[in-house]
């Protein structure tokens, strides 16, 4: 398309030409045409060439525009149309607040590094991106909202607790509107918010502080933008034992298994056993398998003389729980020493042998059981405190095919409040001889 005649301006000499492009419709291709001619004696020569401009329009711009951002809402993505220009900051905000995604070809704005306060920006497009030609550049201002410093501690300003501590007031470094807490343990009463660490409100109580994470926020500029800031408190659980081994022993033995029932100790190395009479006998074979405790002690000679001493048990866990201790009293039951014996130990099959039993137990108690052996493999008398029971008849045989066969009698004694035993075996008491018939003698 030729181009209107008030587009072409001549020069004083008309030996340059100016085109204007403001003269013409835009986006549209305008060739000129310059031809010259020469005489040449008779005959007139000439020639002519073409030169085609485009005339492009300055991109109209509009910018998707942000007002107002919360210092703590995140990067904003920027956003104009046309798209593929370029944003600039046009202020002394810190450039790093502007930043270049590659992945969406896009620009992002940082309020958290711009800061708060208002901050200019520009934005650029082209008609021709590619020649970056007819430029045109608009601004806009961002407004980042400060947060307030908020800031919160526990009454006692402490964060961690025994599982069995009180309540614990949360408090704030002021009394800001719109302000609340969450997390484990929190509960709000009258307006006041609690951290509960005894587990009934939801807290953890592992010891774990990563756990109860308590959070304090704040809303502001009309309830648009919000802050928080955290806490964590560690629970620790309460440490329990009970020593569970029967307080009632019989003599003889020298040593004691000891049995504990424990909860939230860590190991046996958090476990203190200890006698206070036992001059620092040391207790050996300390373990915990599961809830369970167990160790073993050889009492001194003088606490097995004076029948009862006593033992310790000290928990405790790597928290602020105060320790837990359990005491018992073992008591040492002496065993009976039974005796017996027989008027007529000797004679002729049938040799019915009469028995007569006694026995010595000092302190408390008698006899619950008696358990007699005969030594004939008949079977076992045994039963409770009678007369048939002290002092009982048994008939023997000679069964070994010999003349005569020799029995040994044992006789089992057992206490009726502790269950103590006490074994007299005297060998070959019975001497049983074979009756012959046809001497009519034994």
């Amino acid at each position: 398309m030729q181009p209107q005649k008030n587009a072409i301006v001549y020069s004083a000499f008309r030996d340059s030409v100016f085109f204007d492009p403001s003269k013409v419709p835009m986006d549209t291709t305008y060739g000129v045409v310059y031809e010259y001619t020469q005489a040449s004696g008779k005959a007139n020569c000439s020639n002519n060439d073409t030169v085609y401009i485009k005339v492009r329009t300055n991109p109209k711009l509009i910018l998707n525009r942000i007002d107002t951002l919360c210092v703590g809402s995140g990067t904003q993505q920027l956003s104009a149309t046309p798209g593929g220009g370029i944003w600039t900051l046009a202020d002394n905000t810190d450039a790093t607040a502007l930043t270049f995604d590659g992945s969406t070809n896009s620009y992002l704005f940082d309020p958290v590094k711009a800061d708060s306060g208002i901050h200019w920006l520009k934005y650029t497009a082209w008609a021709d991106t590619k020649r970056q030609m007819c430029s045109t550049t608009d601004s806009m201002s961002i407004y980042v909202v400060a947060a307030p410093v908020i800031s919160f501690q526990t009454a006692d300003n402490k964060y961690e607790y025994c599982q069995s501590h009180g309540i614990v007031q949360l408090v704030p470094n002021k009394n800001w509107p719109g302000g609340g807490f969450s997390g484990n343990g929190v509960y709000n009463s009258g307006g006041n918010f609690y951290f509960d660490p005894s587990g009934k409100t939801g807290a953890d109580t592992s010891g774990d502080s990563s756990k109860n994470v308590i959070t304090y926020t704040v809303k502001y500029d009309n309830q648009v933008c919000q802050v928080s800031t955290i806490h964590h408190i560690a629970v620790d659980p309460h440490p329990a034992v009970a020593i569970k081994t029967s307080a009632s022993q019989c003599a003889g033995s020298d040593h004691i298994d000891l049995v504990a029932e424990v909860d939230n100790i860590p190991d046996a190395s958090h476990l203190i056993w200890n006698s206070p009479d036992g001059n620092g006998q040391p207790f050996l074979n300390k373990k915990i398998v599961g809830n369970i405790a167990t160790a073993t002690y050889y009492p001194t000679q003088q606490q097995s003389l004076s029948l009862k001493y006593i033992i310790t048990l000290t928990g405790f866990n790597d928290g602020v729980c105060d320790t837990a201790r359990a005491i018992d009293t073992i008591r040492i039951n002496p065993r009976p020493t039974p005796d017996f014996s027989s008027p007529n130990p000797t004679g002729c099959e049938p040799l019915t042998v009469e028995f007569n039993s006694s026995f010595g137990l000092p302190g408390k108690g008698t006899i619950g059981t008696y358990d007699w052996d005969f030594g004939d493999s008949s079977p076992h008398l045994i039963g409770s405190s009678t007369a048939a029971l002290r002092n009982p008849n048994h008939t023997y045989h000679v069964t070994n095919g010999k003349s005569q066969q020799q029995y040994t009698v044992k006789l089992i004694m057992t206490t009726n409040l502790f269950g103590c035993t006490g074994e007299k075996r005297q060998c070959k008491l019975c001497n049983c001889l074979r009756y012959s018939k046809a001497k009519n003698i034994c």
